[in-house]
């Protein structure tokens, strides 16, 4: 005689209706939104998002372009 024992489990996941600010997404809207991914500056400079720029920027990303390059 062979027994069998099957468990259920069952999770439950709870969404709020919490909308984030510009820039700012997760659960808590405490993570910044990564402007430069995919990389917007085509392999030819850096991307910095806008926010972390120097200076800072209202734009969602900032190319610090390679010799030769403009953004």
């Amino acid at each position: 005689t062979t027994t069998t024992t099957t468990t259920t489990t069952t999770s439950t996941t709870t969404t709020s209706a919490l909308q984030c600010l510009g820039g700012w997404e997760g659960p808590a809207c405490d993570v910044a939104v990564d402007n430069c991914n995919p990389d917007p500056c085509s392999g030819h400079g850096t991307c910095v998002n806008g926010e972390f720029a120097d200076p800072p920027s209202f734009d969602p990303f900032v190319c610090d372009c390679d010799p030769g390059f403009a953004s």
